[in-house]
């Protein structure tokens, strides 16, 4: 039984000192720093002309006819307005230079004045 107790009162002793002898001194370590994160200048993409930086777009990148200005080709980016219209059944486009609503006419590859429906319809 005295044995017993005295493991019992070298295991608390143990327990006691311990931390005291692992820290080498009778005072708290000072923690470790954190890591300095790493912080990288994000990569920067050469920035596309803004819609409206353009001056007079409709007269740069449009073609007038009879029934006023269309724009060849499918790449225009310039719009101020795009929202699917149920009563044409199709995207409308409205310019922002000409302030006139455009849809796009795949047969001519181009984008029209709603007023010209040269294929009867919107749709296609």
């Amino acid at each position: 039984m005295i044995r017993y107790r005295q493991t019992l009162a070298a295991i608390a002793l143990s327990l006691f000192l311990a931390p005291a002898v692992l820290a080498g001194s009778g005072t708290n370590p000072k923690p470790a720093p954190y890591p300095t994160p790493i912080y990288k200048k994000p990569t920067t993409f050469p920035q596309a002309p803004q819609p409206y930086a353009v001056k007079n777009y409709h007269l740069i990148y449009g073609t007038q006819f009879k029934y006023g200005i269309y724009y060849p080709g499918s790449y225009h980016n310039h719009w101020s307005q795009v929202y699917f219209s149920p009563f044409y059944g199709c995207n409308v486009f409205v310019c922002p230079y000409t302030m006139v609503k455009y849809y796009w006419c795949p047969p001519a590859n181009c984008y029209y004045p709603i007023s010209y429906v040269p294929f009867g319809t919107y749709v296609f």
